[in-house]
């Protein structure tokens, strides 16, 4: 009842004191350090939850990483002082606006109660807290007129020069600036100044120059690796724990980012929970180098100096597709290696896994003609609205513009979409997806036969509108610079080329998949005027 008489939490009522007040569920989660922490669960119901009609916009928050950190010890050199505060209470020092009262409600042992202040489970939580954070951190670094701090939501790291009391001076200037403000501190996580400290989980030495990960963290991740290299397939829920790991060991280990990547990627493939992934062969020999390396790890990596010609200025990058015979891509300033983007539904997935096995890999063999690499962002049930949160998704991940845009959607909301509108809506985002990617070449994967439809049982009437929307979008899309890849091979829905569902290809289907994209990318790379592939075939 602590919240309540520190007025962060309103009640108990017998009855309901708004008419409308909305109840969530709440849980408790232990604290490390002691104590609870109560959670509202506000993305309950799903699709009618207080967070689903929150715009993403407003709950997008980009932290401060742990390498800035790091970065700001290197600038002051070794022996550098550092020391750690934390702001007590975090989230739930902000108050709610009280016309939002209504849907911060709960119930407990049957009273109801209100929320007042910022409640954890709310999506627009950590991006709001992350402001007023940033703003402590500005106001201390105006009244120091120093910038030797960095903080990652209510945890705060003073760095200063050793034999100096700069680090010192800093964390006072941090403590009148919490006391003018009415912010709590937590006083019993204070450390410091001193050269030896333990920051978001991981430990510094300034005097080694050294960042060690403990021990009970590398086993951890190690079981884990161990356990999911034996599966062909696991949860979401397991893949993102396993994620979380890799994620906190790459903190103090920035090389093995490179073999996470694909990990993280996998996660996007599914949607609830309980869902499958499918464990590629990529992310299984990704798994090996981290099992092999952390074989031998002792948990300690040291502060590199990389007080190297920064890449804004040389502009040189290198790749390798993992060995002689799979070609490489390098940028040089003047030269660019392209990226082919392909967006679509389950179909996209399975080709992706299929590629893999097949002599040409993933990047369907494009390296012995031209530096291009292929990015697969298949999502399973993937709808036509999904596209342009796709891309943007993408873009923020690799902040770049493809060299073309593979559109492999639409299937899914055949029958489910008026077919008047869903060409409309298809042309439309067509339309900002020119906007949003200049010089970017749209490419339209003609949507393919199925042998069953989710939303009909009528097949013939589903043909009619598929044949329909390809041949809309095909005079669209050529009309604006596109281009269209038809599959003639699946016209006659041999049974040989699905799986049994009827939606999905089989081994031979996606074969069959893969080859006419790659040929038709070839030839598209090749004779730029010919816009369609096969040509001599009528879209259908």
């Amino acid at each position: 009842m602590s919240e309540v008489k520190n007025g962060r939490i309103a009640g108990p009522f017998l009855t309901r004191p708004i008419s409308n007040l909305r109840c969530s569920p709440i849980g408790v989660i232990p604290k490390k350090t002691g104590g609870f922490r109560l959670i509202t669960h506000l993305s309950f119901p799903p699709n009618l939850s207080v967070n689903d009609f929150i715009d993403e916009k407003f709950t997008t928050v980009k932290y401060s990483s742990f390498d800035n950190a790091i970065d700001m010890i290197k600038r002051l050199g070794s022996n550098v002082e550092i020391g750690k505060k934390d702001i007590k209470s975090a989230f739930r020092l902000l108050k709610i606006y009280p016309g939002d009262f209504d849907l911060l409600g709960f119930k407990l042992n049957e009273y109801y109660f209100i929320d007042k202040s910022l409640p954890m489970g709310y999506s627009e939580s950590n991006c709001l807290f992350e402001k007023f954070s940033t703003f402590i951190q500005w106001a201390v670094m105006t009244e120091s007129n120093s910038d030797n701090l960095d903080h990652y939501l209510d945890d705060f790291l003073f760095a200063g020069k050793s034999n100096t009391e700069d680090c010192k001076n800093l964390m006072n200037s941090f403590d009148r600036v919490c006391c003018r403000l009415g912010v709590p501190i937590a006083h019993e996580k204070t450390e410091g100044p001193t050269t030896k400290l333990s920051y978001l989980g991981l430990l510094i030495d300034t005097e080694k120059m050294l960042i060690q990960i403990p021990e009970d963290k590398v086993l951890e991740l190690k079981s884990k690796i161990k356990w999911v290299l034996g599966r062909k397939k696991i949860t979401l829920r397991d893949l993102q724990s396993l994620c979380g790991s890799l994620a906190f060991c790459a903190k103090a280990l920035p090389a093995g980012r490179a073999f996470s990547r694909r990990i993280y990627l996998a996660s996007s493939h599914a949607k609830k929970p309980h869902h499958y992934v499918r464990i590629t062969e990529g992310m299984y020999q990704d798994l090996l180098v981290w099992e092999l390396f952390l074989d031998k790890f002792n948990g300690i990596s040291y502060m590199l100096d990389i007080d190297w010609t920064s890449n804004s200025v040389l502009q040189l990058f290198t790749d390798s597709a993992g060995g002689s015979t799979k070609g490489c891509g390098c940028y040089f300033q003047a030269c660019l290696s392209n990226e082919i983007w392909i967006i679509g539904s389950s179909i996209i997935c399975s080709a992706r896994d299929h590629s893999e096995n097949r002599p040409s890999g993933s990047n369907l063999g494009l390296l012995k003609i031209i530096i291009c690499f292929l990015r697969w962002a298949g999502k399973s049930g993937m709808k036509w609205d999904d596209v342009v949160g796709t891309v943007n998704s993408i873009i923020n991940l690799c902040s770049k513009i493809p060299h073309a845009l593979i559109l492999h959607c639409g299937g899914n909301d055949i029958g489910n979409v008026p077919c008047g509108a869903l060409l409309y809506h298809i042309k439309f985002t067509i339309a900002i997806l020119s906007q949003m990617l200049p010089n970017c070449s749209l490419i339209w994967s003609s949507i393919l036969p199925r042998r069953s439809w989710r939303y009909s049982s009528d097949d013939h009437a589903m043909e009619v509108t598929r044949k329909r929307i390809n041949r809309g979008v095909r005079s669209y899309i050529l009309k604006h610079g596109g281009y269209v890849i038809k599959y003639p091979d699946f016209d006659d829905r041999h049974p040989a080329l699905y799986s049994d569902d009827g939606v999905h290809l089989s081994f031979i289907g996606n074969d069959i998949f893969l080859n006419q994209i790659q040929s038709a990318l070839e030839t598209f790379i090749k004779y730029p005027h010919c816009v369609v592939f096969p040509h001599d075939h009528p879209l259908i």
